[in-house]
């Protein structure tokens, strides 16, 4: 509070006290633009700062989607083998068990 009061009775004794509306008019208009530059800057940023993370989460989603496929896809490849190691079935073979009539 003694700050403000200095400050003012400064800006009294330095500006004059017809003047001092005038010129609290523009500091006002001042620091108003300043605070909307601020803003702008703030979102920007805020901006770049949520693009780069949905980047990063695209790359990472991007990886565990290849991960995933490169897992099913040796699952394939060894449900394959497994199935040509396999001896061939025989359709002209009768069935060992014939249900009764």
């Amino acid at each position: 509070m003694d700050e403000i009061v200095l400050t003012a009775v400064v800006a009294i004794v330095a500006i004059g006290p017809k003047e001092l509306p005038r010129a609290l008019r523009l500091a006002g208009y001042w620091i108003g633009r300043m605070r909307r530059l601020s803003r702008a800057f703030h979102a920007g940023v805020d901006s770049m700062i949520r693009e780069a993370e949905i980047k990063e989460l695209e790359k990472n989603w991007s990886a565990g989607q290849d991960q995933v496929l490169a897992h099913y896809a040796e699952m394939e490849r060894q449900a394959k083998e497994q199935s040509a190691s396999l001896p061939p079935h025989s359709e002209s073979a009768p069935p060992t068990h014939m249900p009764a009539e």
